[in-house]
């Protein structure tokens, strides 16, 4: 993979993984401390990241460092459960009691 590749690929990703958290450009700035403007030329593949802000993405996007750098499924998919533990994180403790519990049942009546 050539460094233009990379660039390419990593922006992407991030690019991907903000809008998977619902994360504008402007609030994943806010949350590591650079410009929109950083933000943008990352995710077109036109800037590289310094390796604190790599820290920093890995960090605001709720992931291990590692897995920036893991292109083994091109298609990024969702991550179903960090999205479901932040819309749980938003709910009151007995709306999160129920979910709970229908979870339960649906396992126990589904996965037989």
């Amino acid at each position: 993979m050539t460094k233009s590749t990379l660039k390419k690929e990593l922006g992407s990703k991030f690019q991907s993984m903000r809008k998977r958290l619902g994360l504008s450009q402007e609030k994943l700035a806010e949350l590591i401390g650079v410009s929109t403007n950083t933000i943008s030329k990352i995710e077109t593949g036109n800037r590289f990241p310094s390796c604190k802000t790599f820290e920093n993405i890995a960090s605001a996007l709720e992931i291990n460092l590692s897995e920036l750098f893991d292109f083994t499924n091109k298609n990024i998919q969702p991550d179903v459960t960090k999205s479901l533990i932040l819309e749980l994180k938003e709910c009151d403790i007995e709306t999160q009691k129920v979910i709970l519990a229908f979870t339960r049942f649906y396992k126990k009546e589904h996965h037989k």
